[in-house]
C-alpha cells in the first residue's frame, strides 16, 4: 500500500532522467533470487534496490485496482509525494506514471498539489467508461504478480502469452436455446464461490454506500479472432460509447404470458420482434429458454444487451439493477444482480415470487427466473455480480414519479399490501423506494422482497418471522 512507501522512494525511482519501463517485470521475476541468479537472468540492479521493490508493489496494486474498476486515471500518495497514473485508452497493458513535482512555497495556483489533483479529477470525470467485457478481457490476459505464498513467488504469469502481443482467443459462439422445451438437465442448487482476495472488503456492498433498497435501462460486435488485447479493448470501448440500451420494456402482460406459454401481447412494443420466429400468435420460447439465452449471451459478451443502471442510483443494500434485452426475440426486462455472498438471499426472494405467482403482473413484478453468470459482472465499486434475477419493469418508484390526478397512493399501497397478506406474506420494508407506480395496470406495485417472509396461515408465530411451506426456487446454472 502507498502509505508504506516514503516520498524519497518515489523520487528515487521515478525522478530520474530514465524511467524504468520494465520495473514490474524486473522486480517480480525472482525478486528474492541470489545475486548470481539475478546476473544469469539479466535482471537490472533494481531487483536488489528496496526502493524499486516498494514502488513497484505500490504501483502494481494501484494498477490492479484501476483495471478491475475500469478507471482510466488514478493516483497514489505517500503523504509527502503524489504519483499520477493513467492507463491509455487502447493499451491496458501499459501504465503511465507521472511524479507530481513539489514547487515548495510557490505563489502560482496552478502549480500547487491541490490544483494538479483537481486537474486529474476533471480528466477522470471526462474519461470514457470501459464496458464490463473490457475489464474481463484485461483480467484474463494481463500478467499477474503472484503472492509470496506461491512457490513461484516473484514471477509474472501471462495468461495466453506466447512471447508476443497478449492475445485474446475468440470465445465460442453462444449456443442456441431450444424452442421446443427440450432443455438439458440443469443443476438448480449449485452455488458460485465468492472470489475473495486479501484486500477485498466489498462483500455485502454492491455499489459503494449501502442503501436500504434495490430499485428497478448494448449490443456490439463480438471480439475478432486472435485480436490483441489493445484491439479488443478499443473495440469494447467503442461498444460502450455507442449508447445505452434504448429498447422499450416489455409489458407485464407480455412477460406474464411468456411464463404461462400463452399468446403474445398485442400491446407490447416488442411483440413484432417476438413473433419474427414463425409462431406469430404465441411466444416462441419459454421463460426458462430466455434465462438460458441471457446466460449464454452474457457468457459471450457481458455488454451485449446488458446495461448496468448503477449510474442512475438504481442499487441497494445487496442488489444492483440491470436492463436486459435478449439478442434473439427482443425480450426486454430488468435484472437484479447480487454478489456471490448474497446469492442465497436472491434465491429466497425468488421463493417469494413463486409463492405469489397469482399476484405477478398485478401487485408485484413478473418473475422470469434466476441465473448464475458464467463470468462475474464487475462493478466500479470493485464488487462482482455473480447471480441475477429477471423481473418485469415495475415502473418508477413513488418517490421519483408524479401520479395521475385522482390517484390515492396510500389506498393503492394498502390494496397491494393486503393482497400479499392474504397469501401469507409479511413485508418488513414498506417505503416509497420499494413502491412503484405501474401505468399499464394502474396500480402500485411492491418490489424488493429480500426482507419479506412467508408464514403458514393460522400458524404464524408471535414474532411473525417463520418461513413455512417455502417453495424451493430454481436457479439456472
Amino acid at each position: 500500500a502507498a502509505h508504506k512507501a516514503k516520498g524519497t522512494s518515489f523520487r528515487h525511482v521515478l525522478g530520474g532522467k530514465v524511467f524504468p519501463e520494465t520495473l514490474f517485470v524486473d522486480c517480480a521475476r525472482r525478486s528474492e533470487a541470489e545475486p548470481d541468479e539475478i546476473q544469469q537472468q539479466g535482471l537490472g540492479p533494481c531487483v536488489r534496490d528496496s526502493h524499486h521493490k516498494m514502488v513497484a508493489k505500490v504501483l502494481c496494486q494501484a494498477y490492479h485496482y484501476m483495471i478491475i474498476s475500469g478507471l482510466a486515471y488514478g493516483y497514489v500518495s505517500s503523504g509527502d509525494c503524489m504519483v499520477f497514473l493513467t492507463i491509455p485508452h487502447d493499451t491496458p497493458d501499459i501504465l503511465l506514471a507521472y511524479l507530481v513535482h513539489d514547487f515548495g512555497n510557490t505563489q502560482e495556483a496552478q502549480q500547487t498539489f491541490v490544483a494538479q489533483l483537481a486537474t486529474l479529477v476533471l480528466l477522470a470525470l471526462k474519461a470514457e467508461v470501459p464496458p464490463a467485457q473490457w475489464i474481463l478481457n484485461a483480467e484474463q490476459t494481463l500478467p499477474r504478480w503472484l503472492p509470496k505464498s506461491n512457490k513461484m513467488a516473484g514471477d509474472l504469469q501471462f495468461p495466453g502469452f506466447a512471447g508476443g502481443a497478449l492475445s485474446l482467443p475468440r470465445p465460442p459462439p453462444p449456443p442456441t436455446p431450444s424452442c421446443r422445451g427440450d432443455i438439458p438437465a440443469i443443476d438448480y442448487h449449485q452455488h458460485d464461490d465468492d472470489n475473495n482476495d486479501d484486500n477485498n472488503d466489498n462483500a455485502g456492498s454492491i455499489a459503494g454506500p449501502r442503501d436500504t433498497t434495490a430499485k428497478q435501462k448494448k449490443e456490439g460486435p463480438p471480439p475478432p479472432a486472435a485480436a490483441s488485447m489493445s484491439d479488443t479493448a478499443a473495440s469494447s470501448r467503442g461498444t460502450r460509447a455507442s449508447g445505452s440500451n434504448s429498447a422499450p420494456f416489455c409489458t407485464q402482460a407480455c412477460l406474464l404470458s411468456l411464463c404461462r406459454q400463452g399468446a403474445l401481447d398485442p400491446g407490447c412494443p416488442n411483440t413484432p420482434i417476438h413473433g419474427r420466429q414463425g409462431r406469430q400468435s404465441h411466444h416462441p420460447v419459454s421463460a426458462l429458454n430466455i434465462c438460458l439465452l441471457v446466460r449464454d449471451q452474457l457468457a459471450y459478451d457481458l455488454d451485449q444487451g446488458c446495461e448496468c443502471l448503477d449510474k442512475y442510483g438504481m442499487f441497494g443494500a445487496t442488489g444492483v439493477l440491470f436492463k436486459i434485452t435478449t439478442s434473439r426475440y427482443g425480450y426486454t426486462f430488468v435484472a437484479k444482480g447480487v454478489q456471490a455472498v448474497d446469492a442465497d438471499t436472491l434465491e429466497e426472494e425468488a421463493c417469494i415470487y413463486s409463492h405469489c405467482r397469482d399476484l405477478q403482473g398485478i401487485f408485484i413484478p413478473v418473475h422470469l427466473g434466476n441465473i448464475n453468470l458464467v463470468h462475474p459482472y464487475p462493478l466500479r465499486s470493485l464488487a462482482l455480480v455473480h447471480s441475477m434475477m429477471f423481473l418485469s419493469w415495475a415502473g418508477s418508484t413513488l418517490d421519483a414519479c408524479i401520479l395521475p390526478a385522482g390517484i390515492d397512493p396510500q389506498a393503492k399501497t394498502d390494496t397491494a399490501v393486503e393482497a400479499l397478506t392474504q397469501l401469507g406474506i409479511e413485508y418488513y420494508d414498506l417505503k416509497k423506494t420499494n413502491l412503484t407506480w405501474n401505468e399499464e395496470v394502474g396500480r402500485v406495485m411492491i418490489i424488493d422482497f429480500n426482507m419479506a417472509r412467508i408464514y403458514a396461515t393460522g400458524q404464524k408465530r408471535k414474532n411473525g418471522t417463520v418461513l413455512a411451506g417455502m417453495e424451493k426456487a430454481k436457479r439456472v446454472q
